[in-house]
């Protein structure tokens, strides 16, 4: 498996510097966002995510892309999946997961701005 992240990792290297570079300036566009949602990271939900107007701390468990067809040609969408513990009462917690899915879009966007569903903790 490390031989494999290894040669994809030389074989994309000027995408994934790229991203990261984007991700360090603040901004994402559509092929940067796994490099911004990277598993184990914590992000902080103001409420999009919950429901709960209550700031929440959650972890980025995964991501991925999809790609299909539609009537309208080839359809592209960013999945994140996060989770959280809830109390289940009775001093348990459950950890429970949500994914939350993005469109492909055209151009940048700016963490601090249009991100602001999920923001880093400070």
């Amino acid at each position: 498996l490390d031989s494999l992240v290894s040669y994809v990792e030389n074989e994309f290297e000027n995408k994934i510097s790229l991203a990261r570079n984007n991700v360090e300036k603040g901004v994402v566009d559509f092929d940067s966002l796994q490099e911004y949602f990277v598993p184990g990271k914590l992000f902080v939900d103001h409420g999009v995510g919950t429901g709960v107007m209550v700031p929440t701390l959650m972890r980025c468990r995964a991501s991925y892309y999809s790609r299909g067809k539609s009537l309208f040609g080839t359809v592209s969408t960013f999945y994140v999946a996060m989770e959280v513990a809830v109390s289940a009462g009775e001093g348990k917690f459950l950890v429970v997961e949500a994914q939350f899915p993005q469109s492909e879009f055209s151009g940048t966007r700016s963490i601090h701005d249009s991100m602001d569903m999920f923001t880093l903790p400070t």
